[in-house]
């Protein structure tokens, strides 16, 4: 599309540059994330102005929307960059609303998969990814890890992006011929609207426990927020949900659309008829239509059969050949930082919950591990509350905990460790601030095969967050520079 067609549709502008012929195929309001071909959004924040961004990126985009209370600074540019457009406007919410309408036309006709809970989201994404793609069909997945579809491939900076830079990208998507998408829905996206407008083919929900509880208030609000995610079910659109979850089954009660349940214990239409658990591996076996199939897989523990659980359902949903996405389910590896076993005995996860960590301490004991040493902390500026329910769970489930910074942000470290402690029933542990120094004597401390350390919290994160800087920090890095 023509800029100068697009200009047709903006009310009460002023065009600052003369190159009005140019093609438009999308937009962005975020310099991390720019297509070809886009309008470039400039937005202030609270603590940004992306106006200022223009110099770093003006070799990728020639043309910018930017609010007419900043004219003197978009004058400036015009001179420095002769050949840009500059598009003022008083009304920037507006301006963008009418842009989305314009640009973002074939979103409706992908087909969109949305994945919701409190744990479970990344895996469950990845694996339906994975089944897809086996299967010949071009997949693009959004999430906490990243946003990646064909050959493209960028760092994640929120897990569900805000709605108009979710739709530049799903527009982006189609463009390139995407046929499915899979994305993670946080409760955040749901409160805040950010996928608002969206129609999904399949949502699925994993499981609700505590988290969030500084934004949400009370686990009442929290689920409420979840259940959003099935109103937005297009016609014809499935629900697929975790029914031994109290929230899931609750949810699975009240829904009037088509659904299906999974389970392992409850009555569903994915159920397995046995299951069990080996070191490095588990597997089961389920009735699909009438036919028994034997599932295997290298993801470990309960909560990952549910996962698979959730992947399975939705290929066998989506009418896919279920041999080959049972092999694809065989052949996952699983997700950085999910669960994932860096060196022999020794697991990165990004457990960050009461509800997680207890899932991941357990699924090392049903892998046959007779002790496990843990690592852990809590993000600051977070659920408080949920700090000495972290400690009991560490002080029942591991046999040694290290308590350590996570991401203190602008709280001060050593007190978020004290609020950690007061759960604890035992003394089987100590505070090291220090969280490269906790991973250090705790690999120090693992004695055999029978031995596990589980690093939680951080997961695939390549940073640690302090009051006045961020840090890089990569614990799988500190645990092969150790090894080493």
């Amino acid at each position: 599309m023509k800029l100068k067609t697009i200009l047709k549709k903006l009310p009460l502008i002023e065009v600052v540059g003369d190159n009005l012929s140019q093609e438009i195929e999308n937009a962005s309001s975020d310099s991390r994330l720019i297509f070809p071909e886009s309008i470039f959004i400039a937005r202030k924040g609270e603590n940004f102005n992306s106006l200022n961004f223009i110099p770093q990126i003006k070799e990728e985009v020639n043309c910018f929307l930017v609010l007419s209370e900043y004219r003197e600074v978009v004058l400036n540019y015009s001179n420095k960059y002769k050949d840009k457009v500059f598009i003022l406007t008083k009304d920037l919410p507006l301006a963008m609303e009418v842009i989305s309408r314009e640009l973002f036309k074939g979103i409706d006709k992908l087909n969109i998969i949305g994945i919701t809970g409190t744990n479970g989201k990344t895996t469950v994404s990845f694996l339906i990814k994975k089944i897809l793609q086996e299967q010949g069909f071009s997949c693009g997945v959004l999430g906490t890890v990243y946003y990646a579809w064909k050959d493209k491939k960028y760092n994640s900076f929120l897990t569900t992006l805000d709605n108009f830079m979710l739709k530049a990208i799903l527009n982006r998507m189609y463009k390139d011929k995407v046929k499915y998408v899979v994305l993670e829905v946080s409760s955040h996206g749901l409160a805040l609207k950010r996928i608002k407008d969206l129609a999904f083919l399949r949502a699925i929900f994993t499981n609700l426990s505590r988290d969030h509880l500084d934004f949400h208030k009370t686990m009442e609000n929290y689920f409420k927020v979840k259940f959003e995610i099935f109103r937005l079910l297009k016609k014809g659109g499935l629900a697929i949900v975790n029914v031994d979850d109290n929230y899931g089954f609750l949810a699975y009660k009240k829904l009037r659309c088509r659904k299906l349940g999974f389970s392992l214990e409850r009555d569903s239409f994915y159920k397995p008829l046995a299951f069990r658990f080996e070191k490095g591996r588990a597997e089961f076996l389920i009735n699909l239509r009438g036919k028994e199939f034997f599932v295997k897989t290298s993801l470990i523990g309960r909560f990952n059969l549910y996962n698979v659980l959730a992947g399975l359902a939705c290929a066998d949903s989506l009418g896919l050949n279920i041999p080959r996405a049972l092999e694809s389910i065989s052949s996952f590896e699983g997700v950085r930082g999910r669960m994932e076993e860096v060196k022999k005995g020794v697991f990165i996860d990004y457990a960050h919950t009461p509800v997680a960590l207890k899932e991941a301490l357990l699924s090392l004991r049903e892998a046959g591990f007779k002790k496990i040493i843990l690592v852990f902390g809590c993000g600051g500026q977070r659920d408080k509350a949920k700090r000495p329910g972290m400690g009991r769970i560490a002080s029942l489930y591991s046999d040694y905990s290290f308590i350590t910074s996570d991401n203190p942000r602008a709280e001060n470290p050593f007190k978020i460790c004290k609020q950690i402690e007061k759960g604890f029933t035992n003394r089987n542990y100590e505070v090291i601030l220090d969280r490269r120094e906790a991973i250090k004597r705790a690999l120090k401390m693992k004695s055999s095969q029978d031995t596990a350390v589980l690093i939680a919290g951080k997961g695939h994160e390549t940073f640690q967050i302090f009051k006045d800087k961020k840090v890089r920090f990569i614990d799988q890095k500190v645990v092969e520079e150790y090894l080493r």
